[in-house]
Parts: structure tokens; C-alpha cells; sequence
């Protein structure tokens, strides 16, 4: 799976998606070849998504109120993703969405 973006809006050759800080989706656009993929398949990608978009979106945060002076206790009370989370975390995704009903 090919990922890359920059801030919110993370996307691949076939899905953007754009989401809140936390993950979760605002916008999103499918290509019609995506399309093709299982519908597991594409539900697993666009999680990937969010939540490494999810992970930028956090990471900046994060570096916006060090540098702005807040301190670290309080940055980290809000549970932000830091800077040497491994990008190997986001390859395990969440059960959400794949759960039979």
C-alpha cells in the first residue's frame, strides 16, 4: 500500500481522505479503480489512511504548542502522537468496520 500527504489530508494513488486530528473523516474521494478492490480491502485502506493521517495531524500539533510555549506536561495530557511513533504501528489496523453484523 503506496501512502502520502501532508497535514489532515492524507491520500493514495486512489483515495483521498480528510480528516479531524483524531481520525476521523471530514471529506474523502474514491477513484473509480479503487472500486475494484474487496470491499475488506478498501475499508482496510481507508483506515490506514485516517489513522496516519490522523498521526501527522497530531505530530504537528504537537510540535505547534512545544513551540509555542505550552508546557510538556500539559502536551502530554492530550495524548498526541509523538514524533517517534513508528509508521510500522499504523500497518496493524483497528478490527472497526470488518466486523460481521
Amino acid at each position: 500500500m503506496r501512502i502520502h500527504g501532508k497535514g489532515h489530508e492524507v491520500s493514495s494513488a486512489t483515495i483521498r481522505r480528510r480528516t479531524t486530528e483524531r481520525g476521523l473523516p471530514t471529506a474523502m474521494s474514491i477513484a473509480p479503480q479503487a472500486l475494484s478492490m474487496s470491499p475488506d480491502d478498501l475499508a482496510r485502506h481507508v483506515l490506514a489512511l485516517c489513522e496516519l493521517s490522523a498521526h501527522r495531524a497530531q505530530v504537528a500539533r504537537r510540535r505547534h504548542l512545544v513551540a509555542n510555549g505550552c508546557p510538556a506536561d500539559v502536551v502530554d495530557g492530550l495524548n498526541l502522537s509523538a514524533e517517534n511513533t513508528s509508521a510500522d504501528e499504523y500497518d496493524e489496523l483497528p478490527a472497526t468496520w470488518l466486523r460481521e453484523v
